[in-house]
């Protein structure tokens, strides 16, 4: 067996011992000899911090690494993380690649093992920047829910204007922050708002009441910088003389939150309080169940 190939598992071994304790290490292909394909697994570093941070490798050896030098360079590609060091992806991997080159160049025999041990640190780091962050975000928050007090006395000099209720279905990327989940919650709870929203990739809220009320909610919503946040769908109903806010409404004025894999129950909620259509904005159908009927019919037609 070529010594390269056994350097390339007996790294892998290490590797494997070193960040295997929470299923950190796993075999994406491991060959039997040194004709069966090139050696590629994923390794997922945690970071040295109180908050919890990660970021996972994939990682594909060609054919000689690690004997053949610079010849033989790994593929390195950080394809997932914690959401703190998300942004921070390109340029973990370019650390690790940068860090083996200098361990090939040494002459180490295992170039991307060395390579890995410092980035539990710098993922401590990046956590840090990302906290303080936060923590901005929070005093942010603070502020705004202050102004928002001053925005609700200023409403009472608009009563005499034409009142409506809003609905609004608003989609983003993810929604996973602890805090951020909580501005969602509290701010539909102080702002009597029912609604509900949804966890995990993709995120979504639904929300009714005062168009008014609405409206701050979405604003205050967008500053919570999100990785991609949009209002897919919105509704402004006039209020008849005589009505309030209130007998209008399609939702109880409680906001309920639902996990990652309940979607479809968020579908369901809103079909039975009537409002599918703006649930099916989420999705960018829009004019309700006979427009996304017609769009599967015209999608079959160019297929067939």
């Amino acid at each position: 067996m070529p010594a390269w190939f056994d350097y390339q598992l007996e790294e892998a071994e290490a590797i494997s011992a070193a960040y295997n304790h929470d299923g950190g290490f796993i075999w994406l292909h491991k060959p039997k000899d040194s004709h069966g394909g090139e050696t590629a697994y994923a390794v997922t570093v945690r970071g040295n911090a109180v908050e919890e941070t990660s970021v996972t490798f994939m990682i594909t050896l060609p054919e000689g690494y690690p004997v053949a030098g610079d010849t033989a360079f790994p593929e390195i590609t950080a394809v997932e993380s914690s959401e703190s060091v998300t942004y921070r992806l390109r340029k973990l991997q370019d650390v690790v690649a940068s860090n083996v080159q200098c361990q090939l160049r040494s002459g180490y025999d295992f170039p991307i093992l060395a390579a890995l041990a410092p980035i539990p640190d710098i993922l401590g780091r990046i956590s840090a920047k990302w906290q303080s962050k936060q923590r901005e975000q929070e005093d942010a928050a603070a502020r705004e829910d202050s102004n928002g007090v001053a925005v609700k006395a200023k409403k009472s000099e608009l009563d005499s204007c034409p009142r409506m209720l809003g609905r609004r279905m608003i989609f983003f990327h993810h929604i996973r922050s602890p805090y951020k989940r909580k501005c969602i919650q509290q701010w539909a709870k102080d702002l009597r708002l029912g609604g509900m929203s949804k966890l995990g990739f993709p995120g979504c809220i639904v929300v009714e009441g005062d168009e008014r009320d609405v409206t701050d909610y979405v604003n205050m919503v967008s500053k919570l910088n999100w990785r991609y946040m949009a209002v897919r769908g919105d509704e402004q109903i006039p209020i008849p003389p005589g009505k309030e806010v209130d007998d209008l409404r399609k939702l109880p004025i409680e906001f309920h939150e639902y996990g990652k894999d309940e979607f479809n129950a968020v579908a369901e909620r809103c079909r039975e309080a009537g409002l599918e259509d703006l649930f099916l904005t989420c999705m960018q159908i829009y004019g309700g169940r006979q427009e996304a009927s017609a769009k599967r019919k015209s999608h079959k037609g160019v297929s067939g």
